[in-house]
């Protein structure tokens, strides 16, 4: 008798298995549906331009469209939805289109250059008349210095002989000079003339009014 009831109960706990796992694959598929990607639609019209844009602008992640940044990292960037870019495609995320040629826009026409006609040579001057022809001009004199001659001499104050400022190296040195000198500390000895100043090599010789 045992055997006779064990057949059926086995076919209704297999039966109620089945119900089972079917009823929590069908909760677990409600539960969490199927997230589908929103295709972009990379139009192309070659009458507008093809340029990178960042459709992060205004958010704080605007980084992630920076077209300089991706053009060195990914050698593309993101292009309007509609763009003249003919390699236009949808980019990794949802409704955004990217180009690789709108990171390497073709380079400007170069202006034409403007070559002006040749200057026609004038006259010769064997062709000009002998009384057309200028004189030829001669440089004007020197004009005289307005500055008053410096106290001493004409000359430039400088030692007769160049090593011979004595103390050397010291603020007392000093040297012959010529009593023509033009140095404003010339001093006189025993018919001989010195200065400190021509010691000094920082000193300028400019003749100043």
């Amino acid at each position: 008798p045992l055997s006779q009831h064990s057949h059926p109960t086995s076919a209704v706990m297999l039966t109620i298995r089945t119900a089972a796992l079917f009823l929590f694959v069908l909760v677990s598929v409600s539960a969490n549906p199927e997230k589908k990607k929103r295709a972009a639609t990379c139009e192309i019209d070659e009458s507008l331009p093809c340029e990178c844009s960042n459709p992060f602008l205004g958010t704080p992640t605007f980084y992630l469209g920076d077209p300089k940044r991706n053009c060195k990292a990914a050698k593309a960037c993101y292009v309007d939805n509609k763009s003249g870019c003919s390699d236009a495609r949808s980019a990794r995320g949802g409704g955004r289109c990217q180009s690789k040629s709108a990171c390497d826009p073709p380079a400007e026409p170069t202006p034409p250059t403007v070559t002006e006609d040749p200057v026609p040579d004038g006259p010769k001057t064997d062709d000009i008349p002998d009384e057309i022809v200028p004189p030829s001009a001669t440089p004007p004199p020197p004009k005289p210095s307005t500055c008053p001659p410096p106290p001493g001499g004409s000359k430039i104050c400088e030692c007769v002989d160049s090593g011979s400022c004595s103390p050397p190296d010291t603020p007392e040195a000093k040297c012959e000079v010529d009593c023509q000198a033009d140095c404003n500390d010339l001093t006189s000895e025993n018919d001989k003339c010195f200065s400190f100043y021509a010691c000094l090599p920082g000193l300028l010789f400019e003749e100043e009014c």
